[in-house]
């Protein structure tokens, strides 16, 4: 397993909240997208989400402060669009399957089904994390099964 530290601006539960509708919105849209086609339907995200990349609106607080820590954590990456991020999902690239959310502490920990390898391209999910309302994150870890049964989910 890999897992991924995050401390969230918010609380832990909302911020859990956003992450997983976020991920989660993603995942079925792979399921049946025509990744061929142009653009994907990308209905199925939460608004603020869309909101947030198709207008550069930034109402939403969490948003602005994860895509802000998003530019100074990892310098070498734009701002995603919507489309090139869902294409990131398309089952044939994506090289993770989601598992977990967990809690410790003050932080909130992403756990990834990476078959065993840490080096697997998962700059959708620093995206997603950041954008989601995250302050830091750290990792990402090699964790054992056992370890992130010993967790309690955040549900």
């Amino acid at each position: 397993m890999t897992v991924f530290k995050i401390v969230p601006f918010g609380q832990q539960d909302d911020y859990a909240v956003r992450l997983r509708s976020l991920v989660s919105a993603a995942l079925e849209i792979a399921i049946y997208a025509d990744f061929e086609a142009d653009p994907i339907d990308v209905s199925p995200l939460p608004s603020w989400f869309v909101r947030e990349l198709k207008k550069g609106n930034h109402a939403d607080r969490e948003a602005l402060l994860g895509r802000d820590r998003y530019l100074q954590c990892r310098s070498n990456e734009p701002v995603w669009g919507v489309q090139e991020w869902i294409s990131c999902f398309d089952p044939r690239l994506r090289r993770w399957e989601w598992w977990d959310l967990t809690q410790e502490n003050r932080s909130v920990s992403l756990w990834v089904n990476t078959k065993s390898e840490l080096a697997v391209p998962v700059e959708e999910l620093w995206w997603a994390m950041f954008i989601s309302g995250a302050r830091g994150i750290e990792g990402p870890f090699m964790r054992s099964d056992s370890e992130w049964r010993a967790r309690q989910s955040i549900p």
